[in-house]
């Protein structure tokens, strides 16, 4: 795209099917993929007991993805209005979100902005998620899997939903984990400005079955509400 910063419209979003590898896409920093409010941006579609392809998103900003306007929707796939993600692993390495809209109600919709669903990994870092919202997880969704988030800002998100799970969502203003398998881990990060509607106003984490590690350091939560 050349020296200087572009922005793509997204019409429709950008499918990763039927991969088996590893898939990179690495906006050199000066990349903004825009949904123009009208559609998700990009969507790992594999299935929920693969670990791949493992796909990589690094130096791109996301902007103004969008899912559906569906009330009370029940289906997980609208989650991750920047990012979704059904099996396989995702890596994000600084990337900025920004202004990224999933379902506004749901029970187990999440992720405004990335929705990471199955037995893969995900990992974040040096990222930051801004002024995105979801029924639940306004940032960051993740159902199923361990979530890794390293030296990333989430701020200013909203879990829009109401009344929990059994319910319509509002769980995690800032981040939103559940299911089994999903350990987590923050390190360096600021959670902050984040509100949610039910529980959890910069993080929501429930286990349905063992209980995997929780580990945060050198991390700042504040004014989440």
């Amino acid at each position: 795209c050349g020296s200087a910063p572009v922005t793509i419209p997204i019409t429709s979003e950008l499918r990763l099917d039927g991969y088996t590898g590893d898939v990179v896409l690495d906006g050199g920093g000066l990349v903004t993929l825009d949904g123009g409010g009208a559609t998700r941006i990009l969507g790992l579609h594999s299935s929920f007991e693969r670990l791949e392809p493992r796909m990589t998103a690094e130096r791109l900003t996301f902007a103004n993805g969008h899912t559906t306007d569906v009330p009370h929707t029940g289906s997980t796939d609208n989650g991750g209005a920047a990012i979704y993600r059904l099996g396989g692993s995702l890596d994000v390495i600084d990337c900025v979100f920004t202004g990224n809209v999933g379902s506004e109600n749901g029970q187990d919709v999440a992720g405004g902005a990335v929705y990471s669903i199955g037995d893969g990994t995900t990992t974040i870092v040096g990222s930051v998620f801004r002024d995105n919202r979801c029924s639940s997880g306004g940032a960051i969704g993740n159902l199923h899997n361990p979530l890794v988030l390293v030296n990333s800002i989430v701020e200013s998100n909203a879990a829009t939903g109401t009344g929990g799970n059994p319910g319509d969502g509002g769980n995690g203003g800032g981040i939103y984990m559940d299911g089994v398998g999903n350990e987590l881990t923050i390190c360096g990060c600021r959670v902050a400005g984040n509100t949610g509607n039910t529980f959890g106003g910069g993080v929501f984490r429930v286990s349905n079955a063992e209980r995997p590690a929780t580990d945060i350091d050198l991390s700042t939560f504040e004014n989440n509400e």
